[in-house]
C-alpha cells in the first residue's frame, strides 16, 4: 500500500466520460437465452508475481471483482506484496443509460471497456471513477488490471446508473466469453408435403429457409442444420415413384442445402450427437421403421433396433455411447434405450403414451413428454426409468418436444398454453418460470445448439 506508506491523505478521483456504441451483432434471442441458462458467468482472473504482470502463477474464474485480501495473498502461489492481476471477459448492462464505474482499490488499477481505457490509476489509493453511455443487453469487452505494491490489498469493481443503484457488478452481468452464435431451427407443420423449416430471428420471428415439404430439424453444436424433406427431387403426385422422406443438411445460415442420404426408403426424425460427428435417425430401408446411426457425412451406417414396429425420435447420450427413442411396439408409445452399437433394448416407461426423449447434458436424466396424467406434460426420469418427476402442469394444453440447454439449467419445449396453437417456450430445469419465446401459434418442432 504505497500511498499509506507515504502518509497520503489525498483522495484521488478521476472522472472520465466516454460513449461506447456496444458490441455489434448482439441480439435479443442470444441475450435472453444466455441470461436464462448461462453457466459461464464471472470473469477470468489471471494473477502474477511482479507489479507489471511479469510471471503468471494462476488462472481462475472469479464470480465478481470484489476482494479484500488485507495483508494476505490471493493464492499460496502468489506473492502477498508486489503482485498484479488482470480480469478479462464481458459485461452486459441492464439499462440503456449513462453508467458510472467505480474501482475502490489499494493500490493501483486500470479499466477498459471495449478496448477503451477509462480509468488509469496505477499509482495511489482512492476510488477513481468513469462514466460511459451503454446500451442494455449488449456485450462489452471488459478488462480490469490491479497492482499491489505492499501492505494491505483490496479491489472492488462497482457500477451504477439512473435506474441501477450502485452495487458491486454482479455475477449475472459478467461473462467469461461472448455467447456463441445461437441457431434455433423451428418447423411449422408435421405434414411433410406442406411444412417449412425456419431459423428463429433475433426478434423471435421464424424466417423460412426451405421450400414447402420440410420438417423435423436437428442442429449440431457448430450450427449445422439437418432436417427431413418430402422428396424434393421428385413429385409426390408422380405415380412412378413412392412418396417418401429424406435427410438434408444446411449451413447455419440456412444456405448450401444438400441431400445427405438418398434412397428409395424413408428417412426422418434426425438428431446430432453431442460432438456433431454422428447422426441418429429413423429409416424403413430394412422393413419397418428402425433406428439407425451414421456419421455426419453419411457413411458408417448402423442399425440399432431389431423390432420392426414404429421407432422414432432417437437422441444420443452426451458421450455417444447409447441412444434413447420412442417405439410403439407395445401398442402405445414408450421410451426405450439401446447401446449405440446395437444390442439389447431396454423399456424405460410404462403408463400412458411417452414421446420425444432427450438426455440431459450430464447423462443422468431423460426428458420426455407423456399424457399419463391427461394432457401431454413434460417429465423427467433417471436413465434407468426410475424417479419419474412431472415438470409442467398446464391444464387444457399440451407441452411437448422438450430439449435441454447445454448447461442443463433450462429446458425448451413446445406448448399450446396461452391460447397458442403451438409456440416455443423456455423454463428453468425444475419447471419453474416458463417464458414464451414465439407468438406465431404455428410452431410444432424445434432444435438448437445451446
Amino acid at each position: 500500500m504505497r500511498c499509506c506508506h507515504q502518509f497520503c491523505v489525498l483522495l484521488i478521483i478521476a472522472i472520465v466520460c466516454v460513449t461506447i456504441a456496444g458490441s455489434a451483432g448482439a441480439d435479443k434471442l442470444s441475450i435472453l437465452i444466455n441470461r436464462y441458462h448461462h453457466a459461464d458467468n464471472g470473469v477470468v482472473g489471471l494473477y502474477f508475481n511482479g507489479c507489471n504482470h511479469e510471471e503468471q502463477k494462476i488462472s481462475r474464474v472469479d464470480p465478481q471483482i470484489n476482494f479484500g485480501w488485507g495483508e494476505d495473498s490471493p493464492d499460496p502461489e502468489v506473492n502477498a506484496d508486489n503482485f498484479s492481476a488482470r480480469w478479462q471477459g464481458y459485461i452486459m448492462p441492464r439499462y440503456t443509460e449513462n453508467y458510472t464505474f467505480w474501482i475502490s482499490k489499494d493500490d493501483g488499477c486500470r479499466l477498459w471497456i471495449d478496448d477503451k481505457l477509462l480509468i488509469d490509476s496505477w499509482n495511489g489509493c482512492g476510488e477513481p471513477a468513469a462514466t460511459v453511455d451503454l446500451e442494455a443487453n449488449r456485450f462489452y469487452a471488459l478488462k480490469v488490471e490491479f497492482v499491489e505494491y505492499g501492505g494491505g490489498a483490496n479491489i472492488t469493481f462497482s457500477w451504477g446508473s439512473k435506474s441501477q443503484p450502485r452495487e458491486v457488478v454482479p455475477t449475472e452481468c459478467l461473462y467469461q466469453d461472448k455467447p456463441k452464435n445461437i441457431i434455433v431451427a423451428v418447423a411449422d407443420s408435421n405434414d411433410m408435403q406442406k411444412g417449412v423449416v425456419s431459423l428463429l430471428s433475433d426478434d423471435f420471428i421464424p424466417k423460412s429457409f426451405t421450400i414447402s415439404g420440410a420438417g423435423e430439424p436437428g442442429v449440431s453444436p457448430t450450427g449445422q442444420i439437418i432436417y427431413s424433406v418430402g422428396w424434393w427431387h421428385t413429385n409426390w403426385a408422380d405415380t412412378q415413384t413412392t412418396p417418401n422422406t429424406e435427410l438434408y443438411l444446411a449451413d447455419p445460415d440456412g444456405k448450401n442445402q444438400r441431400r445427405l442420404k438418398g434412397s428409395s426408403y424413408g428417412e426422418n426424425t434426425p438428431s446430432f450427437s453431442a460432438d456433431g460427428k454422428r447422426i441418429a435417425f429413423t429409416s424403413n430401408r430394412d422393413g419397418g421403421w428402425r433406428i439407425y446411426t451414421m456419421n455426419a457425412t453419411g457413411g458408417q451406417l448402423r442399425c440399432l433396433t431389431r423390432e420392426t414396429a414404429e421407432n422414432y425420435n432417437p437422441a444420443f447420450s452426451p458421450d455417444g455411447d447409447w441412444v434413447v427413442y420412442q417405439s410403439k411396439r407395445v401398442g402405445k408409445w414408450a421410451i426405450y434405450r439401446v447401446s449405440a452399437k446395437g444390442g439389447e433394448e431396454t423399456l424405460l416407461t410404462g403408463e400412458g403414451d411417452n414421446r420425444f426423449p432427450v438426455v440431459s447434458p450430464n447423462g443422468e436424466k431423460i426428458l420426455f413428454c407423456s399424457n399419463r396424467d391427461g394432457n401431454y406434460h413434460i417429465y423427467e426420469m433417471k436413465t434407468d426409468g426410475s424417479e419419474v418427476k412431472r415438470l409442467t402442469d398446464t391444464k387444457d394444453a399440451d407441452d411437448t418436444r422438450p430439449r435441454y440447454v447445454s448447461s442443463g439449467l433450462a429446458i425448451g419445449f413446445i406448448s399450446t398454453r396461452d391460447g397458442a396453437g403451438g409456440d416455443l417456450y423456455l423454463m428453468n430445469a425444475d419447471g419453474s418460470k416458463p417464458i414464451r419465446l414465439t407468438t406465431t401459434g404455428k410452431i410444432c418442432d424445434f432444435a438448437w445448439n445451446l
